[in-house]
């Protein structure tokens, strides 16, 4: 106005840098989201408002989703700390930071609910779509785990290894079976010994997750957890035989002509005056009344049960007394000698008492 008295300051949110400005209209606004004191001369004193950033004098950007400004010498968004997320723009306060719901975690600067993801050791499904999605976070079950976070599943424990938490988060909760046991499956929470009858080759590689080996044929045991198949005991009438070193094994052999299986791995020597002619054999057969072995070593067959002086036939059970009249008195066994005599009885005859002679 002509003759004013005084000049009239530039309202707030505006600023002024002429002199002898005639109107209002010199007033420059400031950016939209800033701020300036009234009678401001300097583009500088437009300060952007809190939530926005931007140099004194500069354009103002709303601070994104997971960010804040509440610092008015700062001139830059902070992000919201860990485990926070901030959905809205030009947040003003840290307080705007909203923290994520149990056993979820998010990176900083998170923008949306859906950002808390579930922690490691838990499996999520996602309840609801779009940034405000929540996810619900079960623990691995036993004989599972999840190592990263967000996992949709929880892996299994391999085959040969087995756990028994909930809510593992490490692959190494998973431990190898001890020796005599197995896992032969995924995600066990125990594992099986090897049964009766059953062992383990602990030389053949991921023998852990490998079926127990069944006791070779004619074999068994009682115990648990064995991994030496020389626990395996053959069975009455056959006898534990070892193969040769590579094999690192037995088989249970017949029983040897002359010997005797009487079980729990054994083999023996006939005793005197009886014989087995090999097979299945528990015990050897004594040879017949009337007869005797005819060598001192073991009997192979009943063909070495030698008739005795006084009886006659061919071997074993064949024979018989002489009659009344008759006498037979060769002794065959050993030859007379006392050392191994014929390998099969030679057949006797009982001979008449000579005239004048009666029996």
């Amino acid at each position: 106005l002509a003759n004013q008295s005084a000049c009239v300051a530039c309202p707030a949110n505006t600023f002024n840098p002429d002199t002898t400005a005639p109107s209002v209209a010199r007033c420059r606004a400031c950016d939209a989201h800033a701020a300036a004191p009234s009678a401001s001369f300097a583009i500088e004193a437009c300060a952007c408002n809190l939530g926005y950033a931007g140099e004194p004098g500069q354009t103002c950007e709303a601070c994104e989703p997971g960010t804040f400004r509440e610092n008015s010498s700062s001139y830059i968004c902070e992000a919201c700390p860990g485990n926070t997320y901030n959905d809205v723009l030009h947040a003003s306060s840290r307080d705007a930071c909203l923290a994520c719901h149990p056993n979820t975690s998010s990176a900083p600067r998170s923008g949306s609910q859906r950002a808390c993801v579930c922690d490691p050791g838990l499996s999520g499904v996602l309840l609801h779509g779009g940034t405000d999605g929540v996810y619900e976070c079960t623990p691995c079950a036993a004989g599972t785990f999840a190592e990263a976070a967000n996992s949709s599943i929880c892996d299994a424990c391999p085959a040969g290894k087995f756990s028994a938490s909930v809510g593992a988060a490490d692959a190494a909760t998973c431990q190898a079976c001890a020796e005599g046991s197995v896992a032969l499956e995924l995600g066990l929470t125990a594992c099986t010994p090897c049964g009766a009858s059953t062992w383990q080759n602990t030389s053949v590689p991921g023998h852990l997750a490998l079926p127990c080996e069944a006791c070779p044929a004619n074999a068994s045991h009682a115990q648990e957890s064995v991994v030496d198949v020389f626990t395996c005991v053959c069975a009455p009438g056959v006898y534990k035989l070892a193969l040769d070193f590579a094999s690192e094994t037995f088989r249970c052999a017949l029983c040897e002509p002359g010997a005797r299986c009487p079980g729990a791995d054994r083999i023996e020597a006939c005793p005197f005056n009886t014989f087995a002619v090999g097979g299945v054999v528990t015990e050897c057969t004594p040879c017949a009344e009337h007869s005797r072995a005819a060598t001192s070593a073991p009997l192979a067959n009943p063909a070495q049960c030698q008739c005795v002086p006084g009886a006659e036939g061919g071997l074993h059970e064949d024979c018989a007394l002489c009659a009344a009249g008759k006498f037979q008195p060769l002794d065959l066994t050993f030859n007379g000698t006392g050392q191994t005599g014929a390998a099969s009885a030679v057949a006797t005859v009982c001979q008449p008492c000579a005239e004048n002679h009666f029996q």
